[in-house]
């Protein structure tokens, strides 16, 4: 019997970063009952592609030619995207060939959708990665617009997958929400692992840019090094925001840092990276979830986390702080005075199982 397809929109591309990761799990964990199709918005970044054909799947692009200036962009929202997003189904795809819908592409995806219902698509998910309304935005024509967009979706949708129980709480319309915590590689992340070193060594997982906020991690190891000048802070991603990388290398210079920080690349050995490191550092000023301190926290690895992001992804060992250097430092020479290097065993890991992963993926499809 032939199996069913579901068809994946994505927020951008298949980039090494959060949503592709939190999707790709989805099709790793049903890869045995249905086939995945997925369209993308640009190539920039295909760090999955080869792993997503693998599994028997298509890739579609869709190129949004986006205006660059601020009337431009209403146009395109009020009268050319859903044109072009009719073209594109006329052209490329067939939404009529699948058993379901799962959008991550919140803002944009009521057109996608209402096409699918109109071809009887039982199943229409859309996966709220970030609970964006509990976070101050500028006011703005294209905004508002988005928010419609963004409304039109929630309605059109059968069901809503949140990455956290924050995240449910601000986008369950109509009581359609279910929290989705992503589950980890459990081969990649199988347990506990030492600390190799004495040495008092940080790592921040996450893209360069103001959201991530690399510029205050950078601020903490400034305070850290009057009283342990050998620290180091392990940077691991790429820049995500064009100039932030310049930012993050102009810090270090002025505050001579250059031996205390180390870029190490996107893809680093997991492994390697956590015998090496003492603490993890999540100063994010906005999350959808915490997939770095989940991975972290299985590896007995403490964390030290912003208090905006959502508290349901602590395994017993993160540290929730607000976004003040000089606490983020004290709180961390205080840790290490009396720890070390030490590893916790983590609490509550089934949540973040596979089995129970892919259970409440299937009752997005449920109706349930």
């Amino acid at each position: 019997m032939d199996k069913k397809r579901i068809l994946i929109i994505a927020d951008s591309n298949l980039s090494n970063s959060g949503v592709p990761m939190v999707f790709m799990s989805i099709v790793r964990a049903l890869k045995s009952d249905y086939i995945f199709d997925v369209i993308i918005f640009n190539e920039d970044d295909m760090f999955y592609k080869n792993e997503f054909l693998s599994y028997g799947g298509k890739i579609y692009v869709f190129n949004r030619k986006i205006p660059d200036g601020k009337f431009g962009k209403v146009f395109w929202l009020l009268f050319k995207l859903s044109k072009d997003i009719d073209k594109f189904c006329d052209e490329k795809i067939s939404l009529k060939d699948y058993f379901a819908i799962h959008s991550f592409d919140e803002m944009f995806s009521s057109r996608f959708l209402k096409i699918g219902k109109d071809f009887g698509i039982k199943y229409r998910v859309v996966h709220v990665c970030a609970a964006l309304r509990a976070y101050k935005t500028k006011k703005s024509l294209k905004r508002y617009l988005f928010e419609i967009d963004r409304r039109k979706t929630l309605k059109l949708c059968t069901s809503i997958a949140c990455s956290s129980d924050s995240t449910l709480k601000l986008n369950n319309y109509k009581n359609k929400g279910l929290t989705l915590y992503r589950t980890y590689n459990q081969i990649q992340f199988p347990g506990v692992i030492k600390c190799v070193h004495d040495n008092l060594v940080l790592t921040q997982i996450a893209t360069f840019s103001e959201r991530k906020n690399q510029l205050f991690a950078l601020e903490v190891v400034s305070i850290l090094v009057n009283t342990y000048p050998n620290v180091v802070l392990n940077l691991v991603g790429k820049e995500k925001e064009d100039g932030y990388e310049d930012k993050m290398n102009n810090y270090i210079h002025d505050h001579s840092l250059e031996k205390n920080v180390k870029f190490l690349g996107t893809s680093p050995n997991r492994d390697e990276l956590s015998k090496m490191t003492s603490y993890i550092l999540h100063p994010a000023t906005m999350e959808g979830s915490g997939n770095v301190l989940v991975e972290s926290q299985v590896c007995g690895i403490h964390c030290f986390a912003s208090s905006t992001l959502p508290e349901g992804y602590d395994l017993g060992n993160v540290e929730y702080l607000e976004l003040n250097a000089s606490l983020w430092a004290d709180r961390i020479i205080k840790y290490f005075e009396i720890h070390k290097n030490e590893r916790i065993e983590p609490v509550n890991k089934e949540k973040f199982s596979a089995d129970n992963f892919k259970s409440i993926v299937l009752r997005t499809m449920s109706g349930d």
